[in-house]
């Protein structure tokens, strides 16, 4: 559906732009390629196919959330993971939740660390100084992904995510 509305609105742009070099009427030209109430429900059809300005993925998250969560309490309870000072945060973030997931307890301590938290993520996983769980597991998941991804969070055990320190000569070595 929205490749149909971009090649419309490429026949309607390229329209246009035939009639403004040749001087002609610019109605004229969107009436060549549909009906002016085609292109007007055409209009409002895209303007609910666009996502907002101020667009964040966690806007589509929220709507998946009850997928992760099938995958999350295992996730954490099988792999251990480690960070390096910087992302140190992250994984006591995943050890919050995986103690939530043991407990079956629903909200998110007070003190739990909130630090990795990004601003853009923010205004989703705070409300009213309270925690919203779904936000704040969806933005730890995010962020142990870029810790993985970076090196700053390893995995036990794991070839593909060692810790750094590994790849290093040991100091009486060095």
């Amino acid at each position: 559906m929205i490749n149909e509305k971009v090649r419309l609105y490429g026949q309607i742009g390229n329209a246009l732009i035939d009639v403004r070099e040749g001087q002609g009427d610019a109605y004229t030209a969107i009436k060549s390629v549909l009906s002016w109430d085609n292109f007007v429900n055409s209009v409002e059809e895209a303007e609910e196919l666009a996502h907002p300005a101020n667009f964040n993925y966690f806007d589509l998250l929220d709507k998946r959330y009850s997928q992760l969560r099938r995958y999350t309490p295992k996730l954490l309870s099988f792999i251990d993971f480690k960070a390096s000072n910087l992302t140190s945060s992250i994984v006591e973030a995943l050890k919050t939740i995986k103690e939530l997931n043991y407990t079956d307890r629903r909200h998110i301590p007070d003190d739990a660390p909130v630090d990795f938290i990004k601003p853009k993520c923010s205004k989703y996983v705070f409300d009213d100084r309270k925690i919203k769980r779904h936000y704040y597991e969806m933005s730890a998941l995010s962020e142990l992904r870029d810790g993985l991804r970076s090196g700053d969070i390893s995995v036990s055990g794991s070839h593909q995510y060692q810790d750094f320190e590994y790849y290093l000569l040991p100091p009486k070595q060095w």
